[in-house]
């Protein structure tokens, strides 16, 4: 297992993820690819088992977009710790690779954003979208 730090250099966890965006195959085997991570542009490609219990979150979230069948969902994750944060999170099915599996996109939604249609269609969601943009616009 190859150690993720953090920028202070603490290993990292789901918790301190700082991310744009996640990637995941179907296929346990394939590498999650990791957008933005810690506000830069690239792309990483890292095992499961490289992020502490980076595999008890995406289980369940891919379990849930499969079985929507490409219908994106909000996803409120409560860890069982006391004095962990919560997230919210969006996932749905991204596309199939040409090895027959799918790909499952986990982005990371803000704490407040309602769980209700209603809700969500008086969100405002232009904070949240220039942040995201920003995370992956061209830097010259």
């Amino acid at each position: 297992m190859t150690a993720l730090l953090t920028p202070s250099g603490q290993p990292e966890t789901i918790f301190t993820l700082d991310y744009g965006y996640i990637l995941v195959s179907t296929d346990p085997r394939e590498p999650v690819l990791l957008y933005g991570r810690n506000g830069s542009n690239s792309t990483e490609e890292v095992g499961m088992d490289d992020i502490p219990s980076l595999r008890e979150l995406v289980k369940p979230i891919m379990e849930a977009a499969l079985k929507a069948g490409g219908k994106m969902q909000i996803i409120h994750f409560t860890p069982h710790d006391a004095g962990t944060k919560e997230m919210k999170l969006v996932a749905g099915l991204r596309a199939m690779n040409p090895r027959g599996h799918h790909l499952v996109q986990i982005i990371p939604v803000p704490l407040d954003m309602p769980l209700d249609r209603d809700g969500q269609l008086a969100y405002d969601f232009e904070p949240f979208e220039a942040t995201f943009a920003s995370r992956f616009a061209v830097k010259h």
